[in-house]
């Protein structure tokens, strides 16, 4: 059997807020390769950190 394929790669990861702010959401993770079988997405990226003094971190991307 021929080999699966690969894997998407991963999301990437939310930028960080400053002092205040929401850290930027995580991207979202790649389709996984055609094929039989398919082949796993990738898994979504972090969400970034929130601000020092105030904010909330950001929310991690979908798997693809």
């Amino acid at each position: 059997l021929p080999a699966g394929p690969a894997a998407g790669g991963a999301g990437g990861h939310g930028g960080d807020a400053k002092l205040i702010g929401v850290g930027g959401n995580g991207g979202n993770g790649a389709a996984g390769g055609a094929g039989t079988p398919v082949g796993a997405g990738g898994p979504g990226g972090a969400g970034g950190a929130g601000g020092i003094l105030l904010g909330t971190s950001g929310d991690p991307g979908l798997p693809g």
